[in-house]
């Protein structure tokens, strides 16, 4: 099982989140990515179970994934915003993601939810 992480460089909040997959009880590979490197490196997979973790921070990152949304099909995904605005939450609804949570916490429910599609995964291999 591989969780990769779509997000910028400089977007601390990264750091919370690695935190809370490690607590994680199943063993996962973590890999992080910038949208330039991220779909090349889907274009590399060829088996094995992937979950997308999208860390959206501005509303350009937003509509560059909205842009590909017909690259993530058949991938599983959850996306955390930075921000709360009505129009965010409509793009990030129209990627239909497993799951949609905000940045401003502490990331037990995106914990939560890793989890849940893990153990998932490993009932239906």
């Amino acid at each position: 099982m591989e969780i990769i992480i779509y997000t910028q460089t400089e977007n601390t909040q990264k750091n919370l989140l690695l935190k809370q997959i490690s607590k994680i009880g199943q063993p996962v590979s973590v890999m992080i990515f910038e949208i330039e490197d991220l779909f090349q490196q889907l274009k590399l997979k060829v088996s094995g179970e992937t979950i997308l973790v999208f860390l959206i921070s501005s509303e350009e990152e937003l509509d560059a994934l909205l842009e590909n949304k017909t690259r993530l099909f058949n991938i599983r995904f959850i996306i955390l915003l930075s921000e709360d605005h009505k129009d965010w939450v409509s793009k990030a609804l129209a990627m239909q993601p497993r799951y949609l949570g905000y940045t401003a916490n502490d990331y037990t429910d995106v914990g939560n939810v890793l989890n849940k599609m893990i153990k998932k995964s490993v009932i239906n291999i």
